[in-house]
């Protein structure tokens, strides 16, 4: 019994010995010292790799104009690296770190592949969402400064990663769209778009003094944005029958993104020719006859 308890106290003064040893505190604050270097050299790192990134990005985009396509795809995989280059500097400096710790690397990358292989069964959202991602990227359907609707939202993409979408309405909302989720959407920002203005005049009113007017709107628009129009001249022609109106369409070819703008330029244009014209865009009334004494009618 004795000797047990001797053997005890032998044992924790070795371990007390050890623990106020010069050469243990020196381990453990060359390890910490090593830690703190290398976070702080993956920081300095990834704010290189930003800036060289942010560079080529600028150098390459310096003489395309605001509206080339090639420029919101530069953008898109400017952003697109530097998503990349965020995980992989952090991914080594978190291996370099579990080695200073003395962690075994070899268990936790054998471990971490039966996890992956785990995961991939339960995050197939997930894995949904990054192969979606990367497929959008490649097909060039979408890019960053596109106006895009999906699901019934118009929207104007911010910015891109391979797990999702950025895009902001035009109200100021941040919708948060997974890749995964973008299935069927309309890019209003390819090739080009239309600014359309649909209005009704009266039966009295000849078509051809409406289209004239119609016309007219559509040439002042166009003289007064010739950067974001695609056509010198609109088009313009009767859709239909109303009930109190016939109604008609006036439209100007304009470059992506840049209908809205055109579209209230143009709705002033046709409002202000009709009123010169003396075009009478009708609203809808009604007669109300009123039985007995009073033969009066009311009319609203």
């Amino acid at each position: 019994m004795e000797e047990t308890i001797v053997g005890q106290a032998v044992e924790e003064a070795k371990a007390l010995e050890f623990l106020m040893s010069v050469d243990w505190w020196y381990g453990i604050a060359v390890g910490l010292i090593n830690v703190i270097m290398i976070l702080v050299l993956a920081r300095v790192a990834l704010h290189l790799i930003r800036r060289s990134i942010k560079s080529a990005n600028k150098r390459a985009t310096a003489n395309l104009e605001a509206h080339d396509p090639q420029l919101k795809r530069r953008n898109t995989l400017s952003s697109l690296a530097t998503s990349v280059a965020t995980y992989v500097v952090w991914g080594v400096a978190l291996v370099m770190v579990l080695s200073e710790l003395d962690v075994e690397i070899g268990p936790l990358l054998a471990g971490a592949g039966v996890l992956g292989l785990a995961l991939g069964f339960g995050a197939q959202e997930l894995v949904r969402d990054v192969v979606s991602g990367i497929f959008l990227l490649m097909d060039d359907s979408l890019a960053v400064g596109d106006t895009i609707n999906v699901g019934g939202h118009t929207a104007k993409v911010e910015s891109m990663s391979m797990r999702s979408v950025r895009a902001r309405k035009f109200d100021g909302e941040l919708m948060m769209i997974p890749a995964g989720e973008i299935r069927i959407f309309g890019n209003k920002s390819k090739d080009y778009t239309r600014a359309v203005v649909e209005v009704g005049a009266s039966y009295d009113a000849r078509p051809s003094d409406v289209k004239a007017a119609l016309n007219l709107a559509a040439a002042q628009t166009i003289e007064a944005k010739p950067d974001l129009v695609l056509e010198d001249r609109g088009r313009s022609s009767i859709l239909g029958f109303g009930d109190s109106a016939v109604d008609y369409e006036v439209m100007i070819k304009c470059i992506p993104g840049q209908h809205r703008s055109v579209r209230r330029v143009l709705y002033e244009r046709v409002l202000e020719n009709f009123a010169d014209a003396g075009i009478e865009i009708p609203f809808p009334n009604r007669t109300v006859t009123l039985k007995g004494d009073m033969p009066a009618a009311a009319a609203g």
